[in-house]
């Protein structure tokens, strides 16, 4: 069991609840966590310890709209040799946005967690406890050459051959 999260960090959290207030969210939690969620939750959040668990309570195959990782789960994950695996599925198939306590002994390192397209969005400086985050609506920023400006202009078509 690890301690508490530092507070910058859970109020962060707490607003991203917020903001997908009566949606569905999931809990990923270590098998055995027993603690009561905080009162900044929904009740009717899923609590779950694998992907496999997310699209069992989920017949209808559609995504959560937030994934809340604990630091228990990501050990638990990497000790059982899947980390990565789960956390790609979470991203790619699973969850609209997924956000993770990670703390300075997790498994994964900053690099890590940017190659599989997570950004940190809060770091405590005295624990060293990062809040990884990935939202799939948002986490590319759009180049500015990708715009009808640099494509196909009718106006040109006449004027340049190539």
């Amino acid at each position: 069991m690890t301690e508490q999260p530092p507070e910058p960090i859970i109020q962060t959290v707490a607003e991203a609840v917020r903001a997908q207030s009566a949606r569905r969210i999931a809990i990923f939690a270590a098998p055995g966590t027993d603690e009561a969620p905080p009162e900044w939750l929904p009740v009717d959040a899923m609590r779950v310890s694998a992907c496999a668990d997310l699209q069992a309570g989920r017949p209808d195959g559609a995504r959560v709209d937030l994934a809340l990782l604990t630091p228990d789960w990501l050990r638990q994950a990497a000790d059982a040799g899947n980390l990565e695996r789960e956390l790609a599925a979470l991203r790619d198939l699973y969850a609209g946005a997924v956000l993770a306590v990670a703390e300075q002994d997790a498994p994964l390192s900053d690099a890590g967690w940017r190659a599989l397209g997570f950004t940190t969005h809060r770091r405590d400086a005295r624990t060293g406890t990062a809040l990884q985050g990935f939202n799939l609506y948002d986490y590319k920023q759009r180049p500015d050459w990708l715009n009808a400006r640099n494509w196909a202009n009718p106006e040109l078509w006449d004027v340049y051959r190539w």
